[in-house]
């Protein structure tokens, strides 16, 4: 009896301690997983708050570029609003001139062969701006009428500008006619359906010049021409864009309007346009502006000569009967409406407006205005 009992007791020691060494395993196992989740968990926490961390500098840097964008499209917005100003101001000073006396036609081409430097002192203060030493504004005024009119001018006037190719001329064409056949090298509705901006041909008058830049093979310097040319920063060079030149190719905007009349005004028209009308040409050209210029050969001083009719055409010498004849057919003698340029300059950023004023009855209005530069 001893005996088993004995057994008995030891075998439950045994399983006991059995038991107990299990569970010790058991404990020292599961610590060391609690210890290696934790350890886990540490540096996943450690990495979510890197990740954080990054996000925060992140946006605080983005925030910080924000600013400073914000912070120079300020000063931009600043700086444009100044420049648009002067240009503006040009305006209304040309605006100013032409309300100034009845534009009779010898007064309608003295207003058109100046340009004027504003006194840039008192202009800023006017305005109220800072004065900028690098700054400047010139303005300057044409007659409309001395311009061909884009809608109806001949064909024989388009032989005459080498500028223009005939590709060119022809989608020009398509774009005023009425109907919806296609020229030899023009374009009609289902060329311009196919661009990334699709539109329609027009197929009527152009309204205002810079629609031009909507026809076909048309490019922004075949419209501006030397005012394309960055090297015109400074005011005083100005004169550049003149076209005293009579030799050189004139771009659209030198060369027509769509808001002048039938015919061009002889007080006012260019020698480079005048060589282009059917009939005539350069020769022609230098009779009259010669002769417009009065005695002592300088246009805009006291000796200058106006035409006010017909008649007035008869009495330049050098020209036969069939160039007078044709200068009465193509020329008038005043107008009433003009083209004022504006080119204001700061800090070697400019604005260049050209806009249209209507100046009947001494109340100049403006039709349109746009920016070129």
């Amino acid at each position: 009896m001893s005996f088993n009992n004995s057994y008995r007791d030891s075998a439950k020691a045994s399983k006991y301690h059995g038991n107990v060494a299990a569970k010790g395993f058991y404990l020292r196992k599961m610590y060391k997983l609690s210890e290696k989740y934790y350890s886990c968990r540490k540096g996943s926490v450690l990495v979510l708050v890197l990740i954080v961390i990054s996000a925060m500098t992140i946006v605080a840097f983005g925030l910080a570029y924000q600013t400073r964008i914000e912070m120079r499209l300020s000063k931009s917005s600043s700086q444009e609003a100044i420049l648009r100003n002067l240009a503006l101001s040009g305006l209304e000073a040309a605006k100013a001139i032409l309300s100034e006396k009845e534009l009779t036609a010898d007064q309608t081409a003295r207003v058109c062969r100046f340009y004027s430097t504003k006194d840039n002192r008192k202009l800023f203060e006017q305005l109220k701006l800072p004065l900028a030493e690098d700054a400047g504004i010139v303005f300057w005024i044409k007659d409309e009428s001395s311009f061909l009119d884009l809608n109806k001018s001949n064909s024989a006037v388009w032989e005459n500008l080498s500028a223009f190719s005939r590709d060119k001329r022809a989608c020009i064409l398509d774009w005023i006619d009425t109907d919806s056949d296609t020229n030899p090298d023009g374009a009609e509705t289902d060329y311009y359906r196919r661009l990334e901006t699709p539109y329609v041909c027009k197929n009527a008058s152009f309204i205002c010049l810079k629609e031009i830049l909507m026809v076909k093979n048309i490019t922004r310097y075949d419209y501006l021409g030397n005012i394309l040319n960055d090297e015109i920063l400074n005011p005083d060079d100005i004169e550049l864009l003149l076209y005293k030149d009579s030799t050189k190719p004139l771009p659209f905007i030198d060369t027509f309007t769509t808001f002048g009349q039938k015919e061009v005004n002889i007080n006012t028209v260019s020698g480079a346009i005048f060589s282009i009308l059917p009939g005539l040409d350069q020769q022609t050209a230098n009779i009259v502006l010669t002769f417009r210029a009065g005695p002592d050969g300088l246009e805009n001083t006291d000796d200058d000569r106006f035409f006010e009719k017909a008649e007035d055409i008869l009495q330049i010498e050098g020209l036969s009967e069939l160039q007078k004849e044709l200068l009465t057919q193509y020329c008038g003698f005043n107008s009433d409406t003009f083209r004022v340029f504006s080119y204001a300059k700061v800090n070697q950023q400019v604005y260049f407006l050209m806009a249209t004023v209507r100046a009947a009855e001494n109340k100049p209005q403006v039709i349109c205005v746009e920016r070129l530069l």
